[in-house]
């Protein structure tokens, strides 16, 4: 079943310096925004936003790449979970991996 988000809402937003900077000089870091949202089935047909999500209260999780703290890159897609720690559990791995990355590739 198809469902569509009826409301979102974010509870916070958090900018990671990782301590690197590019070949430019820009301070290399990643954004994470966390945030709720509640879906519901489809009752319609229509263009919008579908999702092969579960029904009900939903916690999201944002996370983009920046350079000097403005989005970088290609632009990522909202997650959804349907617990706060498999939300914690996925953003903390994405981060650690995003800093590795960051780190092998630009510390001197």
């Amino acid at each position: 079943m198809k469902h569509v988000i009826t409301n979102r809402e974010t509870t916070s937003r958090r900018q990671i310096d990782f301590g690197v900077k590019d070949e430019k000089e820009r301070a290399v870091g990643i954004k994470v925004v966390l945030g709720t949202a509640k879906s519901k089935e489809r009752t319609t047909e229509g263009s919008y936003h579908q999702l092969d999500i579960p029904c009900g209260r939903l916690f999201t999780a944002w996370i983009m790449i920046t350079r000097n703290g403005e989005e970088y890159g290609a632009m990522s897609t909202t997650q959804y979970f349907k617990t706060e720690e498999s939300r914690k559990a996925v953003v903390a791995k994405r981060v650690e991996a995003a800093r590795k990355r960051m780190l092998r590739k630009y510390r001197k």
